[in-house]
């Protein structure tokens, strides 16, 4: 017992870090609900009646907070309907997607079903969003492009991306995308020179060193080029 204990006070962190896993995986979401977290409540509530179903302190948090999530989650759709905000429907879809996994979530889950019966969803409404997130979308990347810079050319790319994820094969989207990403891509030029024999050395060697510095030093892999060339004698 004393080994034990010695051995639990030279590791007070793992043993910390052991127990705060332990509770957060055995969470009944009423901590999430206080804090006024009510989605990320219906969430933890959702997995803890899966694992026991008869679950009291779960049951409780869960008829609680999911009436409260989907009520904060249209408000915030609706206030971002009647924004000005630039990417107010990407805001709209991403609340309703999180209306949706709760409903899947509750679905999926019989003991959640007794408490929460009909679990709302906004699966039919999706279609029209997604179309409206694409246009904010297409339209913000197509002003980044014309501002002719590369990282407003980098900001198009992503915008693009986006488009295609909301509506794939929106309109034109995939010239731009390959558009954006070249006007995003730094070329760089490697003038490959011959390495005398006697270093027992290939171009191989300084090439990889090469990409190994673009690499680490320009990380978006997406937007850099490497170009070689040989040395004329």
């Amino acid at each position: 017992m004393i080994q034990q204990n010695l051995i639990f006070m030279k590791r007070p962190n793992i043993a910390i870090l052991f127990l705060v896993i332990i509770i957060t995986a055995c969470s009944s979401g009423k901590n999430a609900y206080e804090h006024g977290n009510y989605y990320d409540a219906v969430l933890q509530a959702v997995k803890r009646l899966r694992q026991k179903p008869d679950h009291e302190k779960s049951s409780e948090t869960l008829h609680n907070s999911y009436p409260l999530a989907v009520e904060n989650l249209e408000l915030q759709a609706n206030n971002a309907m009647n924004s000005n905000a630039s990417f107010k429907w990407r805001n709209v879809l991403q609340n309703y997607d999180q209306i949706n996994r709760m409903y899947e979530e509750i679905r999926q889950c019989p003991a959640c079903l007794k408490i929460i019966n009909n679990p709302k969803n906004y699966y039919s409404e999706m279609g029209p969003i997604k179309e409206k997130a694409a246009d904010e979308s297409y339209n913000a990347g197509i002003a980044a492009l014309n501002k002719n810079t590369r990282n407003d050319a980098k900001q198009a790319y992503f915008m693009f991306q986006d488009v295609q994820l909301f509506v794939p094969g929106y309109k034109d989207v995939f010239n731009y995308i390959n558009q954006a990403r070249n006007a995003a891509t730094l070329k760089v030029v490697v003038e490959q020179i011959p390495v005398p024999a006697r270093y027992n050395l290939s171009g191989g060697f300084f090439q990889d060193k090469v990409e190994e510095y673009l690499h680490n030093n320009f990380p978006e892999k997406n937007f850099y080029q490497i170009l070689y060339t040989t040395r004329s004698r």
